[in-house]
């Protein structure tokens, strides 16, 4: 079992809270978004569209480079399909059909960087992009390598499956342990937080729905248990995005070039 190297910019959270939260995430927060989670299953199949969502403003907010995606897929009980995204306004992925009844994830990993701050002359901090302690900056304060991963859970029919709750392998993943189609507005959803499969323990957990907030701020909040597992209330039907991130410790030679890994993960889902 993992726990958190720290508290994400020293924030502790000793119970559950449902007051506006400022977004303490790594820089901006990456997720996948529908506009149709529970799409109806047609002669044809079900037919439903994928977006990238880059920023602090769910579930629309900056552009996205499809190259900045390492990888895009959906699964479903038959396996995996690769995604090959299609550029539109730096959002749009691409309509994708689905064949058969069932639930279905869609998995997004962005690629990692390193991100760094040094001070420059008047004491002031300067990012750098790309660049951590081989690169030979001066007055170096903090080098962080950080990854993201997404996930969205896709419905089709009477679905039965347990698709939904499998982990799909992402090094930071979210996991939910109840299907969100089977649960309505006041419900808690179940989820476990993992790192290389195995549970994290006090991890930080935030959720909002769309509609709530275009400039960051989460409607709730909790952390895991030992178990790695958290609960979160869905106090509203409509898009609904859970987000968790920890600060790990790099491996000897990892510190030759940074100083923290930096994961955040994000599952998006709608309660009707």
């Amino acid at each position: 079992m993992l726990k958190v190297l720290k508290k994400v910019n020293g924030l502790v959270l000793a119970s559950a809270m449902t007051i506006g939260l400022t977004n303490v995430a790594f820089a901006h927060d990456f997720w996948l978004y529908s506009n149709d989670y529970n799409p109806n299953l047609a002669k044809l199949g079900a037919s439903t569209k994928i977006y990238f969502g880059w920023g602090h403003g769910f579930p629309i907010d900056d552009p996205l480079s499809k190259d900045k995606v390492e990888e895009l897929y959906i699964k479903n009980a038959k396996g995996k399909t690769i995604i090959e995204p299609k550029q539109a306004s730096g959002v749009f992925v691409d309509k994708i059909v689905l064949k058969e009844q069932g639930s279905y994830v869609v998995g997004g990993i962005m690629q990692g960087g390193i991100l760094s701050y040094t001070l420059d002359d008047k004491g002031d901090k300067v990012k750098h992009i790309g660049k951590g302690k081989k690169d030979g900056l001066k007055n170096l304060v903090s080098s962080t390598f950080y990854q993201k991963f997404a996930k969205a859970i896709i419905n089709v029919g009477d679905s039965k499956d347990d698709v939904f709750s499998q982990p799909i392998g992402h090094t930071f993943e979210i996991i939910p342990l109840d299907n969100p189609k089977d649960l309505k507005q006041n419900d808690f959803i179940s989820i476990k937080v993992v790192h290389n499969s195995k549970p994290v323990s006090g991890a930080d957990v935030y959720a909002t729905y769309a509609g709530f907030s275009k400039s960051g701020d989460f409607s709730y909040a909790t952390h895991t248990n030992k178990e790695g597992i958290a609960k979160v209330r869905l106090s509203t039907l409509g898009h609904w995005m859970i987000k968790s991130n920890i600060q790990i410790e790099p491996t000897k030679e990892q510190k030759k070039d940074f100083d923290e890994i930096s994961y955040s993960a994000t599952i998006n889902f709608e309660v009707y």
